[in-house]
């Protein structure tokens, strides 16, 4: 398939579909969501096939009065319709378990909203309890991964214990029993040494097998997001979801009520960072993720693309040509974290709140926040709402911390 090349067969897919109504093939407008789940079939003797589920929120007609319900179909691409196919994931996630999920989201909602009661909203509650399967099974993976190497390594110590007690039980005694030859020594000698490589070249091979992200290895390729992020948060496991904080430095050109108040703080701005270590072949160590931040926004009247402003950035406010002057607003933000020297990352804790769930949240603190403040209605204030709530979706046994680079 074009929108995912290389699936193996195997492996559950999952994927959002959008569909146009029956306007014929040229129409662009979408008007259902949907999701779609399956897997590549590869099997002698049939074509190569993608055999796939659709999961789908509408009005069911058969029932009096009409309500709306999930529904469970084949999925087919259809010659009549425009279908955007969009990849979501890979998951463990049984079809039978996605189709419960929807069912239980279903039940209670039989009247269609546009705004919460919808097939985008289904769509995306089972994308959301998906994400949260998988990273449950990748955090029960790594529980037993770091069990498995605490096993190993108290195996390798029992192991050196016994074969020094077993050395100790058979040193000759000269008391006892008549002096060893020469020949015999030697071949004492050389089991001795043998028996202490053993369980030193086990260790070093455990040690080998454990995957270290303390730090970048000589050999191995990293992003300078990666070096950074690695930096404060050593061991960062793959799949994971870690948050941090993130701090402009001060800005000697602010004046008046900004330059005394981010003086008291110090620094200029800050953001929520949220995202994880990715590992694949072929790419070098990255660490992706989505930085939350909260900023002062000044469009001019007569030029609408004049653009962005954060308190890290010393605006214009004079008036233009035609005496009309610049509209202070405020605006909550989500775009990529690429890393910069000059800004200080401090993690915070691992989170399972999902991306859209942080943005969400941070929309409707902004919503009826329109003018920005110093004082109150700031950056500050709006990494301060989302903090408890990233750290409350923490799972269980997660390490936080504040650590700094």
């Amino acid at each position: 398939m074009a929108v995912k090349p290389n699936m193996l067969p195997g492996l559950t897919y999952v994927f959002q579909l959008s569909t146009s109504p029956r306007k014929g093939p040229g129409t662009t407008a979408y008007h259902s969501v949907g999701l779609v789940v399956g897997s590549i079939i590869d099997q002698p003797g049939r074509p190569r096939d993608f055999l796939a589920k659709i999961y789908e929120y509408e009005m069911d007609k058969k029932a009096v009065p009409w309500i709306m319900s999930s529904f469970i179909r084949n999925w087919r691409p259809r010659a009549n319709r425009v279908q955007h196919l969009q990849y979501v994931t890979t998951t463990s996630m049984t079809k039978k378990a996605i189709g419960k999920a929807g069912n239980r989201w279903a039940k209670t909602r039989k009247d269609y909203e546009n705004t919460d009661n919808n097939c985008r909203a289904y769509v995306q509650n089972l994308i959301a309890k998906i994400q949260a399967h998988n990273y449950q099974q990748i955090r029960t993976h790594a529980n037993q991964q770091a069990q498995s190497r605490q096993d190993q390594q108290f195996q390798a110590s029992s192991d050196q214990q016994t074969i020094s007690l077993w050395h100790a039980a058979n040193i000759p005694n000269p008391q006892i029993q008549a002096a060893p030859t020469p020949q015999h020594e030697a071949t004492a000698h050389q089991q001795n040494q043998h028996n202490q490589r053993v369980p030193q070249k086990r260790q070093a091979h455990q040690i080998q097998q454990i995957p270290n992200y303390s730090k970048s290895e000589a050999n191995v390729a990293t992003t300078p997001n990666f070096d950074h992020a690695i930096a404060v948060r050593p061991g960062m496991v793959p799949g994971l979801r870690y948050a941090f904080t993130l701090k402009w430095p001060l800005n000697p050109e602010l004046e008046g009520d900004k330059k005394a108040f981010t003086e008291k703080l110090g620094f200029s701005h800050i953001a929520l960072v949220v995202g994880s270590v990715v590992e694949e072949n072929g790419r070098p160590k990255d660490f992706i993720a989505t930085l939350y931040d909260f900023i002062e926004k000044i469009p001019h009247p007569k030029t609408p693309a004049a653009g962005n402003i954060h308190s890290g950035v010393k605006a214009d406010s004079k008036a233009d040509s035609g005496g009309q002057e610049w509209v202070t607003e405020a605006n909550c933000r989500r775009w990529n974290y690429r890393h910069d020297d000059d800004r200080m990352l401090e993690f915070v804790t691992e989170t399972t709140m999902t991306h859209n769930e942080i943005h969400q949240a941070g929309k409707e603190w902004a919503k009826d926040r329109k003018a920005f403040s110093v004082a109150a209605n700031n950056c500050v204030a709006y990494v301060e709402h989302l903090l408890p709530l990233v750290k409350a979706a923490a799972p269980s046994g997660a390490g936080s911390g504040k650590t700094t680079s």
